[in-house]
């Protein structure tokens, strides 16, 4: 349950930190969608203090340094953060 509530918390916090950073981002419980503009950039689930980053295929090559930003971010916040491919 501890480490339930803390992903929890650590999403919450991610959305507003993604939020002043400029992107858009909607969350339910420890999923968070990310979005630039009118394109979905990437999802991120909340694992306790990990983070998993999917970034959405059909626009990762317009949106590199985009990603790459995120990713950083995450960096800052969470203990671990890794990409499923």
């Amino acid at each position: 349950m501890r480490r339930a509530l803390r992903g929890v918390e650590l999403a919450g916090f991610i959305t507003r930190l993604l939020g002043s950073n400029g992107f858009y981002a909607a969350r339910h419980s420890t999923s968070i969608l990310v979005m630039l503009g009118e394109r979905v950039l990437a999802s991120i689930h909340v694992y306790g203090g990990d983070c998993i980053l999917r970034p959405y295929r059909p626009y990762m090559s317009l949106h590199r340094e985009a990603i790459d930003a995120l990713e950083k971010l995450l960096a800052s916040v969470c203990s671990r953060v890794s990409r499923p491919w």
